[in-house]
Protein backbone atom coordinates (compact mmCIF):
# COMPACT_ATOMS: atom_id res chain seq x y z
CA UNK A 1 0.00 0.00 0.00
CA UNK A 2 1.59 3.42 -0.93
CA UNK A 3 0.07 5.26 1.86
CA UNK A 4 2.13 2.90 4.48
CA UNK A 5 4.93 3.23 2.33
CA UNK A 6 4.69 6.74 2.53
CA UNK A 7 3.96 6.64 6.21
CA UNK A 8 7.72 4.40 7.34
CA UNK A 9 9.83 6.46 5.04
CA UNK A 10 7.97 9.93 6.77
CA UNK A 11 9.68 9.26 10.18
CA UNK A 12 13.21 9.71 11.43
CA UNK A 13 14.59 6.76 12.21
CA UNK A 14 18.15 8.46 14.11
CA UNK A 15 15.82 10.17 16.64
CA UNK A 16 15.25 6.82 17.90
CA UNK A 17 19.54 5.46 18.30
CA UNK A 18 19.63 7.34 21.52
CA UNK A 19 17.26 5.20 23.33
CA UNK A 20 18.60 1.70 22.33
CA UNK A 21 21.06 -0.02 24.69
CA UNK A 22 23.17 -3.04 25.01
CA UNK A 23 24.26 -4.98 22.25
CA UNK A 24 22.17 -3.96 18.77
CA UNK A 25 22.03 -6.06 15.88
CA UNK A 26 20.60 -4.88 12.98
CA UNK A 27 19.92 -6.55 9.73
CA UNK A 28 18.62 -4.59 6.73
CA UNK A 29 17.56 -6.60 3.27
CA UNK A 30 20.17 -5.81 0.54
CA UNK A 31 16.51 -4.30 -1.63
CA UNK A 32 14.15 -3.53 1.41
CA UNK A 33 11.36 -1.73 -0.92
CA UNK A 34 9.82 0.02 2.55
CA UNK A 35 12.67 1.01 4.85
CA UNK A 36 15.69 2.22 2.50
CA UNK A 37 19.08 0.75 3.40
CA UNK A 38 20.29 4.69 3.50
CA UNK A 39 17.96 4.84 6.70
CA UNK A 40 18.81 1.85 8.47
CA UNK A 41 22.64 2.87 8.08
CA UNK A 42 21.91 6.93 9.58
CA UNK A 43 19.99 4.83 12.84
CA UNK A 44 23.00 2.20 13.11
CA UNK A 45 25.31 5.52 13.19
CA UNK A 46 23.52 6.72 15.95
CA UNK A 47 23.35 3.97 18.05
CA UNK A 48 26.27 4.65 21.06
CA UNK A 49 26.00 1.34 22.55
CA UNK A 50 28.19 -2.07 21.33
CA UNK A 51 26.19 -2.80 17.92
CA UNK A 52 26.96 -4.73 14.56
CA UNK A 53 24.88 -4.50 10.81
CA UNK A 54 24.92 -7.18 7.94
CA UNK A 55 22.83 -6.83 5.03
CA UNK A 56 20.53 -10.34 4.77
CA UNK A 57 21.04 -11.77 0.96
CA UNK A 58 17.40 -11.69 0.13
CA UNK A 59 16.60 -8.16 -0.25
CA UNK A 60 13.30 -8.09 1.15
CA UNK A 61 11.33 -6.38 3.87
CA UNK A 62 11.29 -9.32 6.41
CA UNK A 63 12.60 -13.13 7.29
CA UNK A 64 13.80 -15.07 4.40
CA UNK A 65 15.37 -18.52 4.26
CA UNK A 66 18.85 -17.28 3.25
CA UNK A 67 19.35 -15.21 6.24
CA UNK A 68 18.60 -18.15 8.53
CA UNK A 69 22.29 -18.86 9.71
CA UNK A 70 22.81 -14.76 9.78
CA UNK A 71 19.98 -14.31 12.25
CA UNK A 72 20.96 -16.92 14.56
CA UNK A 73 24.55 -15.75 14.29
CA UNK A 74 22.90 -12.26 15.27
CA UNK A 75 20.69 -13.52 17.97
CA UNK A 76 23.94 -15.48 19.94
CA UNK A 77 26.09 -12.29 19.75
CA UNK A 78 23.21 -9.90 20.75
CA UNK A 79 22.78 -12.35 23.96
CA UNK A 80 26.85 -12.82 24.26
CA UNK A 81 26.80 -16.19 23.69
CA UNK A 82 28.65 -16.39 20.88
CA UNK A 83 31.93 -14.60 18.92
CA UNK A 84 30.93 -12.00 16.38
CA UNK A 85 29.03 -11.12 13.24
CA UNK A 86 28.16 -8.13 10.73
CA UNK A 87 30.63 -5.23 10.91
Amino acid sequence: DAGVVAFVRSYDPAAYAPLLAGRVAMLHGTDDPIVPINSALELYAGISSQKRFAQMPCGDHGYCNEARDMLVAAALWTAGLKGEFGN
